[in-house]
């Protein structure tokens, strides 16, 4: 077994590298639009913030100083992990698995389909969409990097690429953001907004919790969890591929993206 880690001296360093890195790589996804996307349409009226080279870099780089700490906190989490928690997190275990994202995505589909409410349908293509660009990026993911979990006691920086079901990225912190961005885009309050990313939050702790996935993994799942809805959305293009359209016809829903260079 992984003994204790003790905090080393230029641990408040890398801190700030990685939270500056993961800041100054998704900056522009914080900016505040003069004019607000609206949850009615597929795009928003408003020029789409382009996620680039630049960003893909500084993330890049806060991902690597994130790996650093992954031991550390893994240490942290293991000294408060009781039985208690896992009674209080069990609620938001939920919110990351992709069942229960299918449920509210499929379900809000079906329901405008049967009553012939187009922005219901709509609602629920978009919401679909993000399930499912979500759930497979980070399936690919998973399957290239091969990381060890920490159940694995292998080590934070063990890989063994072209494994299934790996650590990197949690899957269920990025259902979970996924979901949050999705609904809190769709309900459009500030209270439903706070309550979504901290359940989201919960879920993603609750997998370093349960010893599946360290630190970085959620945080790179939270990222792309929000990444996949603000791409649906037309809130973000990434590398200059602009949102998906839905144009929902007599013989169902088809799908039609656009890229520019």
């Amino acid at each position: 077994m992984r003994g204790r880690h003790p905090i080393p001296c230029g641990g408040v360093f890398v801190v700030a590298l990685a939270s500056l890195s993961l800041v100054m790589g998704t900056w522009r996804a914080t900016e505040v639009h003069a004019q607000a996307c609206s949850p009615a349409l597929s795009t928003c009226p408003t020029a789409p913030i382009n996620i680039g080279l630049r960003e893909a870099a500084f993330f890049g780089v806060g991902i690597g100083a994130l790996m650093i700490l992954d031991e550390i906190v893994w240490q942290a989490v293991s000294d408060v992990r009781g039985s208690d928690g896992v009674i209080a997190l069990e609620p938001f275990r939920a919110m990351g698995n992709g069942a229960a994202f299918a449920l509210v995505s499929g379900g809000t589909l079906l329901a405008g389909w049967a009553t012939g409410d187009e922005a219901l349908t709509r609602t629920g293509e978009r919401l679909v969409a993000t399930l499912a660009l979500a759930a497979g990026v980070v399936n690919v993911t998973k399957f290239i990097v091969g990381r060890s979990r920490p159940s694995d006691d292998e080590g934070a920086l063990s890989f063994h690429p072209g494994t299934p079901g790996s650590a990197f990225y949690s899957g269920h912190t990025t259902m979970a953001f996924a979901m949050a961005t999705a609904l809190s885009n769709e309900i459009d309050h500030t209270a439903a907004t706070v309550i979504l990313y901290s359940a989201a939050s919960l879920a993603g702790y609750s997998r370093m919790h349960d010893d599946q996935h360290w630190f970085s993994d959620v945080v790179v799942g939270a990222v792309m969890g929000v990444a996949s809805a603000k791409f649906v959305y037309g809130q973000w293009t990434i590398f200059g591929l602009r949102a998906p359209s839905f144009l929902a016809g007599p013989t169902g829903a088809s799908m039609a993206y656009r890229l520019t260079f």
